[in-house]
């Protein structure tokens, strides 16, 4: 009897050993395109969060400098920037993308402790007085400005629009061109203000007849838009200048310090401890004389408020009201001092000026000239003596102590300073030389970015060095090929034996 065939052993099976080996190798590659994708997707969102952009452009610039990175990565108070205009529109506009690019940097290296937002006033007009608690320095933002702020202190800082960049008038179109782009700077500078831990305090005495402050509203108002804190002081009922007091300030006196003034004057402005003081004086048409006032200045400065009044032909005929106490004056170009960073020959208005003589040196202080006629022909009335003195008069001056660092500036007119004067004559600069002189007495502004260069190349102009061509050459001539065709041969060996 034939053994029954054994079908197990003779059934062909459903697909051929050629088939089920091509199966294996295309699911192996189905498997590594598969695993190819995903590792690429995983890559690409993982160079999303690395700084992988290169930063060609002339001078670097939309690469931090060590001291703002230094700065950005030490900061330990969360700080929120808010640009007032909406993003997407401001990367349409050439000088907002060139600043966008550069704040997303500090975003980078800030990480937790730096929040940036594009904020349009037209969606959220409320956003500058939920942010600036100060009605003063709330009102002084606009449209397309930036907002600083400390959000434990609640300290703000304003940068205008107009300090991102520096702007030249070219004469030949009467346009204005980008000269450099100040952004790093400006920023850097304000982290640092808003992270300060010292707010100065500016006292206004009220001891010796001195001006109403009602007068002076855009003044203190400016310097409420720099955060500095004033309150004024009747000196006369006090033991000592008080203990918070950064600059004394003594607006128009009318009468001489007493003798105990003057002795606590005296060593407010020797010590170390101590502080800085500005004086804004004005003829006193009485004859009256301030004698402890000038023995102080004298003393300890070299600096000398005469009794005179001047007055000068050329603002004469300037002046549109014809006043015969109009001054055409000008800053003197120091490369130290209250106004240095002032542009050379900046106009100054002044109006019923007293002259300033600046002494021989013979103590331990520098002292210099901030404001002089421009004209050689001013003339300088002594008051009581009708004597009169022809020729460039001083008209405000400065004084730092060699050793302890006291500071002072001494003005011969406070009408310089006063509201209807700044309204009727718009720009009369003093308001600024003001508050330039309390910046330079506090330092407020020195800190590591002042090394920071602004950056001279045009954002919309790329520039490519010769290292940076050839290693850009090399990866898309070279490297990139290379890789393509090592992932080819790869898959050649793997299916060259299908």
């Amino acid at each position: 009897m034939a053994k029954p065939e054994n079908t197990q052993q003779n059934k062909k099976p459903f697909f051929s050993e050629k088939t089920r080996r091509r199966f294996r190798f295309g699911s192996g590659s189905l498997f590594m395109l598969i695993a190819a994708v995903v590792l690429f997707a995983v890559i690409n969102i993982v160079l999303e969060q690395l700084p992988m952009s290169i930063d060609i452009s002339k001078d670097k610039m939309y690469t931090l400098s060590e001291a703002s990175i230094e700065k950005v990565k030490s900061l330990d108070q969360k700080i929120e920037i808010i640009a007032l205009y909406d993003r997407v529109r401001g990367e349409a506009d050439s000088q907002k993308a060139t600043i966008i690019r550069i704040l997303d940097q500090y975003e980078r290296y800030g990480g937790d402790m730096i929040d940036i937002s594009y904020v349009s006033l037209d969606d959220n007009p409320g956003i500058i007085a939920d942010k600036v608690p100060n009605e003063n320095l709330a009102s002084a933002f606009g449209e397309n400005d930036y907002i600083v702020r400390n959000t434990e202190t609640g300290r703000v800082q304003r940068i205008d629009a107009n300090e991102m960049f520096s702007m030249e008038l070219d004469y030949t179109s009467f346009q204005y061109n980008i000269i450099s782009v100040d952004t790093e700077k400006v920023v850097t500078s304000s982290l640092y203000y808003v992270t300060a831990e010292h707010i100065p305090v500016i006292y206004f005495s009220t001891s010796y007849g001195e001006e109403d402050l009602d007068d002076f509203t855009s003044l203190t108002d400016n310097l409420s838009y720099y955060n500095y804190d004033v309150k004024t002081v009747d000196l006369d009922n006090v033991e000592a200048v008080p203990e918070d007091a950064s600059i004394i300030v003594f607006m128009s006196p009318e009468r001489d310090l007493t003798d105990r003034l003057y002795n606590m004057m005296y060593d407010w402005l020797t010590s170390k401890d101590g502080g800085d003081a500005i004086f804004a004086f004005d003829p006193i048409l009485t004859g009256g004389k301030l004698t402890n006032f000038n023995k102080l200045l004298s003393e300890l400065y070299g600096i000398q408020v005469n009794s005179d009044v001047v007055t000068d032909v050329t603002g004469n005929q300037l002046a549109s009201a014809g006043k015969e106490n109009y001054i055409y004056a000008s800053s003197v170009q120091e490369k130290e001092g209250p106004l240095a960073d002032f542009a050379p020959q900046n106009n100054f208005y002044a109006f019923n000026s007293s002259s300033i003589k600046i002494l021989a040196s013979v103590g331990d202080y520098d002292t210099g000239a901030l404001i002089t006629t421009r004209s050689e022909d001013a003339t300088c009335t002594d008051i009581s003596t009708g004597t009169k003195i022809t020729g460039k008069a001083t008209l405000a001056a400065y004084g730092q102590r060699s050793y302890t660092g006291n500071k002072v500036v001494v003005f011969g007119s406070s009408e310089l300073l006063k509201d209807d004067v700044i309204k009727q004559y718009k720009n009369t600069n003093t308001a600024g030389a003001f508050i330039y002189s309390i910046s330079w007495m506090e330092d407020m502004y020195a800190s590591a970015a002042d090394e920071i260069e602004v950056k001279t190349g045009d954002g919309s102009i790329v520039a490519v060095t010769q290292s940076t061509s050839r290693g850009l050459a090399a990866f898309a001539i070279i490297i990139y090929p290379i890789l393509i065709i090592l992932v080819g041969v790869i898959v050649w060996l793997i299916r060259r034996h299908l």
